[in-house]
């Protein structure tokens, strides 16, 4: 990724950083979120609310990571048992994975949010 100097005032950078870091908060990319909110607090530790947005990017990374190393684990896990009760055939091992992968995603958003239905229904506030 190329790098380029911000240019402008520092209210104008720690602006456009803000900026920059709610919209990738938005779209769930957490950790562009963290570089930028990380930024602004180096330079300027009481602009806006933006400690408040870098706890939040922090604890919504930390929900992210658990649920990718939920779901990766609990598809190896049924790999695993998959190939322990006999299925040898490597494309349904693969389905079998697969299954464990949504099985894993979706019981660790049931325990965190109490729901299966939307796990994707959170908002900014």
């Amino acid at each position: 990724m190329v790098k380029n100097l911000l240019e402008g005032t520092l209210e104008e950078q720690c602006e456009f950083l803000y900026d920059l870091g709610v919209e990738k908060l938005k779209t769930g990319n957490f950790a562009g979120a963290l570089y930028a909110f990380r930024e602004i607090v180096r330079h300027d530790p009481a602009y806006r609310d933006v400690a408040a947005l870098l706890v939040e990017a922090r604890g919504r990374k930390s929900e992210q990571r658990q649920l990718i190393l939920v779901g990766l684990g609990s598809g190896a896990l049924f790999m695993g048992v998959g190939r322990l009760t006999g299925i040898s055939h490597d494309l349904a091992l693969i389905l079998v994975g697969a299954l464990g992968l949504v099985c894993g995603y979706l019981g660790c958003t049931w325990i965190r949010m109490g729901s299966v239905a939307n796990p994707f229904d959170r908002s900014l506030s």
